[in-house]
């Protein structure tokens, strides 16, 4: 097998499975930061419509109902299934929550009942700081408080997660913020939220994930070794990147799924369907530009096809019943046809959005994130949809989309993710 250091050409079905370990790095850090700024374009979708305080619980439960699924998955999937603390970092570790660089996080394992971690620096902090204090108390306060320790308890239900310090207020020349992690008898078991079983019985909370074995020496295959505070993607096998870089579009989409059923419970199914298409349409082209780089893409037909293909929002092909192929120099046919995600029971999933009447703005929004001139002709309708992207030289470049733009003022956005240090050779 040929592996990728870029592509410039067309590669039919590209996977992260066909980069080498060095470009996987990038991608796969990419793809993390994607789905965390989701966020920048469902919250504002959101405060269209609703209050502040409302907002709140929307992303309280987003997470509550969606991170101890792909909690326990990476846990199973990476082999390091255990109830102490190494365990919970481990899957903070590889948790889109915090996609890393974008959140610098620093741990200390004391013991497996005991531990601290902060943030030298929190790029949601930097988000949401201008927006005023009540904003920021709301982020770090009242909905970090309930989702830390969601996440905590996929590990432990005795599992609790407090703060020594946290915004709005911290330390001059100290991190953003300090957590401790605490496992105990005395403390009560925690609750789940009643929507997590619901989102458990989709197809998605199922999805299988099992990479080809690895392609390129050296890395780690899973993460049953010790706890490293010091982890970086770098560590990671090319079947392990593989694997890890499709459980972060897993998480993406599982936090659409919780926050769109909570919308749809609490506000109705059509405006449930807004916000999840606004989400997409809002993050899908910063998240193209950013591939660009990495994979070598150029503009045209085989550059906006190998980046639709890693797109988080579109890479779970299986899951969408989705194909992408370059037809000739200037054309790319993107294919949605029946599959799980049109058979979850709601319109939230992002193949139903795909083949609503507005799919064609979602497939715009992934492919002008490579060339801005392209545009895009849909047929067919009801249950199935083909896209034809025209890479069209007399065609001016499109304007963001009004929720990209809102999306645009994270850092984010232009935030600069970096290979800290070569691929490891070594195998665990």
């Amino acid at each position: 097998m040929t592996l990728h250091s870029s592509v410039p050409d067309d590669v039919p079905g590209l996977s992260l499975h066909h980069l080498d370990r060095a470009t996987q790095s990038l991608v796969v850090r990419e793809i993390m930061l994607g789905g965390h700024i989701q966020d920048r374009a469902a919250v504002p979708a959101f405060l269209e419509r609703h209050s502040m305080e409302e907002s709140w619980d929307y992303a309280i439960v987003e997470w509550m109902a969606a991170s101890p699924l792909y909690t326990r998955r990476l846990q199973r999937l990476m082999n390091y299934e255990g109830t102490g603390v190494s365990t919970i970092y481990k899957g903070l570790q590889l948790d889109i929550g915090f996609a890393h660089q974008f959140m610098d996080v620093g741990y200390d394992l004391q013991d497996e009942s005991y531990g601290e971690f902060w943030l030298r620096s929190c790029g949601a902090l930097l988000d949401v700081m201008p927006m005023g204090a009540e904003m920021t108390r709301g982020m770090c306060h009242t909905i970090e408080d309930p989702t830390f320790d969601a996440t905590a308890v996929a590990t432990n239900a005795r599992a609790q997660i407090r703060p020594l310090h946290r915004p709005p207020g911290f330390p001059k020349g100290g991190p953003h913020c300090h957590w401790t992690v605490q496992i105990s008898p005395d403390h009560p078991e925690a609750q789940q939220h009643p929507l997590l079983d619901v989102v458990a019985a989709s197809h998605l909370a199922k999805l299988p994930n099992d990479p080809p074995p690895s392609a390129e020496p050296g890395g780690w295959e899973d993460y049953s070794g010790e706890f490293d505070p010091g982890f970086e993607l770098e560590d990671l096998s090319h079947r392990a990147l593989a694997l890890v870089g499709r459980e972060f579009s897993v998480q993406g989409h599982l936090l659409m799924r919780s926050g769109g059923l909570y919308n749809q419970e609490q506000f109705g199914t059509e405006e449930a369907a807004r916000i999840a298409h606004a989400t997409v349409v809002g993050v899908a082209r910063i998240e193209s530009e950013r591939l660009v780089g990495p994979l070598g893409a150029r503009a045209d037909a085989a550059g906006i096809a190998n980046v639709a293909r890693l797109n988080h929002f579109l890479a779970l092909d299986d899951y969408l019943g989705l194909s992408v192929d370059v037809v000739d120099a200037d054309r790319v046919r993107i294919t949605v046809a029946d599959s799980p995600a049109l058979d979850e029971g709601d319109s939230l999933s992002v193949g139903e959005l795909l083949v609503a009447e507005r799919g064609v703005e979602i497939i715009e929004s992934v492919v002008q994130g490579v060339n801005p001139c392209a545009r895009v002709e849909r047929t067919g309708s009801g249950r199935r949809a083909t896209y034809d992207v025209i890479v069209d030289a007399a065609a001016g470049p499109a304007k963001d989309d009004p929720m990209t733009a809102v999306a645009r003022v994270s850092t984010g956005a232009t935030i600069e993710l970096v290979r800290r240090r070569p691929v490891r050779r070594a195998s665990r």
